[in-house]
Parts: C-alpha cells; structure tokens; sequence
C-alpha cells in the first residue's frame, strides 16, 4: 500500500451573514494579519463592488493591494501570473473577494507557489484542476 501525504488549509474562521465583511479588518486582527492581497475580477473592480471589502481595512490603517486580473476557470498562465503578484509583495494573507475567478487563485496560488516553476496547470471539462510536473 502507497501512504498519500497531503496538505491541507482551511480557514480557520467563516462568517456568514449579511454585511460581514464590514468586520474584514477586526478578522485580520484576530490571527495577526495585516499585509492582504485582495484578488478579485474586473467586474468587481469596474463596479465599485471592491470598495465594500477595502474600506473597512483602509479604515482600520492597512495597506492593501489588489490583484484583479484574474478569468473564469483560470489556465497556468493566468495563475503563473498570480503567483507572480503573490510572490513580489509581502504579503501575510490572501482576501478573495466575489466568487468564481477570484475564489479560484485564492484557494490556488499559496499550493502553487513553491512549485509554480515546475508544474502546469491544464484544465479538464470538470471544474478540477489536474497538475503535472515536467
């Protein structure tokens, strides 16, 4: 029999109720985080949606970056690229803000950082992501 080592992060918090991310800050706070790469899309961005994540923390005194080039079912190239912004900057955290495509490289790109020069992603018609190393 073959022993599987895997790692596995999940959040440690989830709040779930209307107007909860107005405590974004306070939930930075609580674990010691204070350096976050937003990721979101350009809709998100070109809305104004964005704004309703970042104030709270620019209120709170934190400096953001956000990282909005980010599309739907993500190939290497577009999370290469994520890595890439994930890798030149000091951040502590990652805040995925919407859903689908910024999900996506947020739940991605800290697993692909110590490998991204190795592996490539390829997608599949299933929303799995299948990785193989060259």
């Amino acid at each position: 029999m073959t022993a599987v080592n895997a790692n596995i992060a999940s959040p440690r918090l989830i709040l779930v109720a209307g107007g909860a991310v107005r405590q974004i800050a306070e939930v930075l706070g609580k674990f010691g985080l204070s350096r976050p790469l937003v990721v979101t899309d350009p809709f998100m961005m070109t809305s104004g949606h964005v704004q309703h994540c970042l104030e709270p923390l620019v209120a709170a005194g934190i400096a953001v970056t956000v990282f909005s080039d980010t599309v739907p079912d993500p190939t290497d190239t577009a999370v290469e690229t994520g890595v890439a912004e994930l890798a030149k900057g000091d951040y502590d955290c990652l805040i995925g803000f919407g859903g689908g495509s910024p999900s996506t490289p947020r739940r991605r790109w800290p697993s692909w950082q110590p490998v991204a020069a190795k592996c490539a992603t390829t997608r599949r018609r299933s929303p799995r992501t299948k990785r193989s190393c060259r």
